[in-house]
């Protein structure tokens, strides 16, 4: 079984480890989990995909790399470098040349690098975040964690809370939640987007429910285009859930300030907190506050 099956297209699952819901599309059991793992640990093509994503990562640091440099980093052949590379440029992610590759400007609109290739930068800025977004969650709360590599190390930090009911579009989070705390996860149905695992769902799946606190991420924030993000589709699902939403919160680390991406999730003003790391500036904070935009939470260096 794959981690895309644990997601019944056009369902809203109600998971909760004390509390089987009988109207539920599909329940991911124990026996699941071990299927799921097995699986991934069987299947050649997670090693492929893996391989993919670090040469992507390695490429974009670097700037520009050889066949013959990939080659011996990554110790396979110089014609699985050239597949490697090819599968590579599909996604956006480099630039093919001849004999090696090129680092793109991720600064521009629309392009995104896989969910993989993020999740360790900046880390120790989006644990501080987390840990600070955490505080605002109370016992009892019924939350909203949206998709992104922000909001999974929010997840991580939930284990400790009492009682939260928390609503989820992302596969990844969902499996977390529901393997490691007692809470009750609600998990949006819809189509998986690939190598993103997080669902896309119209409005006629989206159930009638009233929400606490949604807490999300952005590509890019910018004063005039607020928080934005490369996928449309993704940004009118956000606009969704937050509008069944009392008390909205961004995550946002510094390295996304003053940037721009294709769709608009929400204008800064509409925000209720947005929590950042230190390395925001003392003068991006001023410039932000000359306009009246005094909704800058910063959290504690970690």
């Amino acid at each position: 079984m794959s981690m895309t099956e644990i997601l019944k297209i056009g369902c809203f699952c109600h998971m909760g480890r004390n509390n089987l819901n009988h109207d539920m599309i599909f329940l991911l059991t124990a026996n699941n989990r071990n299927n799921v793992e097995q699986t991934m640990k069987n299947d050649e093509t997670v090693f492929v995909e893996e391989r993919r994503e670090q040469i992507a990562l390695y490429v974009n640091d670097v700037k520009k790399a050889t066949v013959l440099e990939l080659s011996q980093h990554f110790n396979v052949s110089s014609s699985t470098i050239r597949n490697d590379l090819f599968a590579i440029e599909k996604l956006n992610l480099i630039r093919r040349t001849h004999g090696g590759a090129l680092a793109l400007n991720n600064s521009k609109v629309g392009l995104e690098p896989l969910p993989s290739l993020n999740q360790n930068k900046m880390l120790a800025e989006k644990k501080s975040i987390a840990i600070k977004a955490s505080s605002f969650i109370e016992d009892g709360d019924v939350i909203a964690i949206s998709t992104g590599t922000t909001t999974f190390e929010l997840a991580k930090t939930l284990q400790t809370k009492k009682d939260l009911t928390i609503v989820v579009n992302d596969i990844q989070i969902a499996y977390y939640l529901d393997f490691n705390t007692n809470h009750l996860i609600y998990l949006i149905g819809g189509m998986i987007r690939k190598n993103f695992h997080y669902s896309f769902f119209s409005d006629d799946n989206f159930p009638t429910i009233n929400i606490d606190k949604t807490f999300f991420t952005c590509n890019s924030l910018d004063m005039k285009a607020g928080s934005t993000i490369p996928d449309v589709n993704l940004a009118s699902n956000l606009q969704k859930i937050l509008s069944r939403s009392t008390s909205s919160y961004l995550l946002c680390d510094s390295s996304k300030f003053g940037k721009v991406s294709f769709a608009q999730v929400l204008p800064i003003s509409k925000i209720d907190k947005i929590i950042v790391d230190d390395g925001i500036g003392q003068k991006t904070i001023a410039a932000f506050k000359s306009r009246g935009l005094k909704n800058f939470v910063i959290a504690d260096k970690i």
